[in-house]
């Protein structure tokens, strides 16, 4: 699982070299940092579109989500209103795919949720620059990749 930093709407540069991140959101490239931008929906990376990105408010838009699967790299899921269901219709719904889910998480709780969905997690959280959020998305990584060599081993005896 990665963590993303949403950069877009911070001035405080500290964190982006404090931690390691996965990936950063910024509309201006940062020198050896993976930078995605935002043109409109479409989330690039140098330029290249590579995913999409979908607010979660209601079916519909969830219905609008799962007609990406398959043809993205990533979707990036935003949310009205939290909710674990499109999380994990999502997750079901890219399972066997190429397209990878990755959420905007706000809370401790939301990123223990979308971390562990249907056991496998999204593949990536995305977090604003915020100590505390960032602080439980390393955590979640970092439980998900214990959880994940527990299972290795288990098949391997």
């Amino acid at each position: 699982m990665e963590v993303w930093l949403d950069y877009r709407h911070s001035n405080n540069s500290e964190s982006i070299y404090d931690y390691k991140f996965d990936k950063i959101i910024c509309q201006t490239p940062i020198e050896k940092i993976a930078t995605l931008s935002y043109s409109e929906n479409s989330l690039c990376l140098k330029e290249k579109i590579i995913g999409t990105k979908v607010m979660i408010s209601d079916l519909d838009s969830q219905i609008n989500a799962k007609k990406f699967v398959g043809s993205v790299s990533w979707i990036v899921l935003e949310f009205e209103d939290w909710s674990m269901i499109p999380i994990e219709n999502l997750i079901a719904a890219s399972q066997g795919t190429p397209t990878k889910i990755a959420a905007k998480i706000r809370t401790p709780e939301e990123a223990q949720g979308a971390g562990f969905a249907l056991e496998t997690g999204v593949d990536a959280l995305i977090v604003e620059n915020d100590k505390d959020m960032i602080d439980a998305a390393f955590i979640i990584k970092s439980q998900r990749g214990q959880k994940e060599n527990l299972e290795i081993v288990d098949t391997l005896e």
